[in-house]
């Protein structure tokens, strides 16, 4: 099989979609808003044909030839020890048959660009010679119209308080939240207490975040790194999450105070 709806993907199938899938089945499985979407999977990768006509066919049939973002999903990726945020592709606002197919490529691509492999040789257990095979499965999803978005991490990522969410977004997409491109608004969201308002997100959506930080980590079972979007009717969809990989140590329960 080389594609699956996004719903239909498992938890235990990391071999055949990929990490940021497999993060995004979790989030399903939880119950909470992601985008219409499906996966094309690593036997694709492994084989190098793409299989295009099918791949036009699912997202006009499926999501309606609506505009897509085009994300890779590799094997070793979204790990618990090892995130790769931003080391391999997305491509956002795909709109065409031929651009689909070119940002899949891109996608496989980016699997040995430059900074993926410098990242694979700091990472030892992920340099594909464990046991999961190094491949990449794409997802493709539709767009979120977004007024706001950007990242949720349920701990702080400097502090290491698990007590404090932080949030860094900017108007519209937050692909320049993610690249670091921008300088983007930030709150520190303190469990128990109304949060401050941003400019882009109001204390409403902001304690929307809240909740959902917290209900995600309880359902992942660890801190989680969350990218977030809140499109223009005030609805907040969930476009990834992965383990925050740096928090360590834990802090001792006074330090929370």
């Amino acid at each position: 099989m080389t594609l699956i709806d996004l719903t239909e993907v498992r938890t235990d199938q990391l071999a055949e979609v990929g990490g940021k899938a497999v993060g995004l089945a979790r989030l399903l499985a939880a119950g909470e808003r992601v985008p219409a979407g499906f996966v094309i999977t690593t036997e694709a990768h492994r084989s190098g044909e793409l299989p295009r006509d099918e791949v036009i066919g699912w997202w006009r049939d499926r999501l309606g030839g609506a505009p897509v973002a085009v994300r890779s999903s590799a094997t070793a990726e979204d790990l618990a020890d090892a995130s790769f945020a931003g080391q391999q592709d997305t491509v956002l606002g795909v709109t065409t048959a031929d651009d689909l197919v070119a940002a899949v490529q891109q996608c496989w691509d980016s699997l040995h660009s430059a900074r993926a492999v410098a990242y694979r040789a700091a990472q030892p257990d992920v340099s594909g010679t464990g046991p999961v095979e190094l491949s990449m499965g794409v997802v493709v999803q539709l767009m979120v119209d977004a007024r706001a978005a950007g990242v949720l991490f349920t701990a702080n990522p400097v502090t290491g308080l698990r007590s404090q969410q932080v949030v860094d977004a900017t108007a519209g997409l937050g692909d320049v939240v993610v690249d670091g491109s921008i300088d983007a608004e930030h709150a520190e969201l303190d469990d128990g207490r109304t949060p401050p308002a941003l400019e882009c997100l109001d204390v409403a959506e902001l304690s929307d975040l809240q909740r959902a930080g917290r209900r995600i980590e309880r359902a992942l079972g660890a801190p989680q790194d969350i990218e977030v979007a809140v499109d223009h009717d005030g609805t907040l969809w969930l476009l990834q999450a992965r383990a925050i990989t740096t928090l360590y140590p834990v802090p001792d329960e006074s330090d929370d105070q």
